[in-house]
């Protein structure tokens, strides 16, 4: 790890028909990181062309069987980020609907180097909106609210020499050998998934229609398994607890 100005930082994430979230994904990431690899599970609409239109971005094909298997997404997050060892100083694994931010991010990242800081502390929040984005809209200055969420307080950035083992759903991890941790949650993990109550219900059920036997067995990823009404529930209370976040 360096000490340089302004930090290198590679993205590494996973993409399954992500067109409508995706552009506002690379438009974000590419604003202070050099590379982006999406891993992208067989997608079926623009996701592919999207990648393309990013000069950062990198599209890997990979196959789960048409299902989701969290299994093979926990393979890939545990071990692709390695490849940027030694010329990365941070590397973000995450989710296509995750945005990590801070007002000044590349300073922020850059003040952790300085004190050889290599799991900055993460607050999540899920964001909810009024509204399906326009590819152009600028998403977070147009959807600013949200609510604390602790289940989103993913370590989704860290030094790349660090081991990181993820668990199931990357929501948590194993102990980091090594590690530094900063002291407070100066970085924030802004959550797209609910714009509408009815958007959010149709992408539940596509995801529903491909969860895995084996995330069935293990309990993984069953908050798909969830009714149309219980969805909307939980989008109607989303909504009553949003406060300005951005």
């Amino acid at each position: 790890m360096t000490t340089r100005p302004v930090p290198r930082i590679h993205v590494y994430t996973l993409a399954w028909n992500e067109q409508l979230i995706l552009p506002h994904f690379l438009r974000h990431y590419a604003r202070f990181c050099e590379r982006i690899v999406v891993f992208d599970n067989e997608s079926t609409d623009a996701t592919p062309e999207i990648i393309a239109g990013c000069p950062q971005a990198e599209r890997r094909v990979w196959s789960s069987g048409g299902q989701i298997n969290d299994q093979t997404y926990l393979d890939i997050k545990n071990s692709a980020y390695r490849e940027s060892r030694g010329q990365a100083d941070w590397v973000i694994v995450c989710d296509a609907d995750e945005f990590l931010y801070h007002p000044q991010i590349q300073t922020q990242l850059a003040t952790y180097l300085r004190r050889g800081v290599t799991l900055p502390r993460v607050r999540g929040y899920d964001m909810v909106g009024h509204a399906v984005p326009a590819a152009s809209d600028d998403l977070l200055a147009q959807y600013r609210h949200g609510a604390p969420n602790p289940w989103m307080d993913k370590q989704v950035i860290f030094a790349p020499e660090l081991d990181m083992r993820f668990t199931p759903g990357a929501h948590r991890h194993e102990a980091v050998p090594g590690a530094r941790r900063s002291w407070f949650a100066r970085l924030q993990l802004l959550h797209y998934k609910m714009f509408t109550a009815e958007q959010y219900i149709e992408r539940t059920r596509a995801l529903r229609a491909r969860l895995s036997e084996i995330n069935r067995r293990n309990k993984w990823g069953t908050h798909y398994l969830q009714s149309d009404e219980a969805l909307r529930e939980e989008f109607v209370l989303w909504q009553s607890k949003a406060r300005r976040v951005v």
